[in-house]
């Protein structure tokens, strides 16, 4: 009997997100991916989050993004739906990646959850 891989839960508090590089902070957290350096003048765009994600990262993990309410008023409604998007995608993608492919069949796609 083949078995899954252990589901990584994490809670991403939305009132703690301020702005984008607050997001990026709380993803690096979650997925470990170093998308934001600390001091850097520059906040990687969601390209650079599709095309982490898209190769593997986020599998097996869900995301409960809490107080996501507070998170689309103090990003902006047009930024906040952009992260949506692109996080829907990702889900979708990775729906497409575990049933397609022997490597990935044993994992569970990136889910997130706004609340």
């Amino acid at each position: 009997m083949e078995m899954k891989a252990l589901i990584n839960y994490f809670y991403m508090d939305g009132n703690n997100i301020k702005e984008k590089k607050d997001f990026y902070i709380k993803l690096d957290e979650f997925l470990g991916f170093n998308a934001y350096v600390e001091g850097s003048a520059q906040v990687p765009v969601l390209d650079v989050l599709w095309d982490v994600m898209t190769c593997g990262a986020g599998l097996n993990c869900v995301l409960y993004w809490q107080h996501s309410e507070s998170s689309k008023k103090n990003l902006g409604i047009e930024y906040f739906n952009k992260i949506i998007d692109t996080l829907k995608e990702v889900e979708n993608y990775q729906i497409k990646q575990c049933e397609l492919y022997e490597q990935y069949k044993n994992d569970s796609p990136f889910k997130f959850y706004l609340e």
